[in-house]
């Protein structure tokens, strides 16, 4: 869960927006003709994963970084994507029949 307290997001913060920044800076990559943003993020999430869980490597410390992994997709998930599709299912029209979401209701 990221909502850490306020005191640790002021040491942190400063840091994040200089790697933000720097990640910005990047338009583009020596290997590739187009904006790599993807590929700059992810070696710093793995750069940053490898240098805190894997000294010394074991399974409490792999299994710690798949969590916070699996814990950031999901937050991020659920507080980015999903206002997004439900904004989506509002101007488009749902593609889920109304009797799923009945089984669903009647579930509870």
């Amino acid at each position: 869960m990221p909502y850490i307290k306020p005191s640790s997001r002021e040491s942190l913060n400063p840091a994040i927006e200089q790697l933000r920044q720097a990640l910005v800076s990047l338009q583009l990559d020596d290997f590739e003709d187009s904006n790599n943003t993807e590929g700059n993020l992810n070696y710093i999430i793995t750069k940053l994963l490898v240098d805190t869980y894997t000294d010394p490597i074991s399974y409490a410390n792999i299994n710690d970084a798949m969590g916070v992994l699996s814990s950031a997709k999901a937050e991020f998930y659920r507080r980015c994507a999903v206002p997004y599709e439900n904004s989506k299912i509002m101007q488009n029209g749902d593609v889920y029949p109304n009797t799923i979401q009945q089984e669903i209701d009647s579930l509870s």
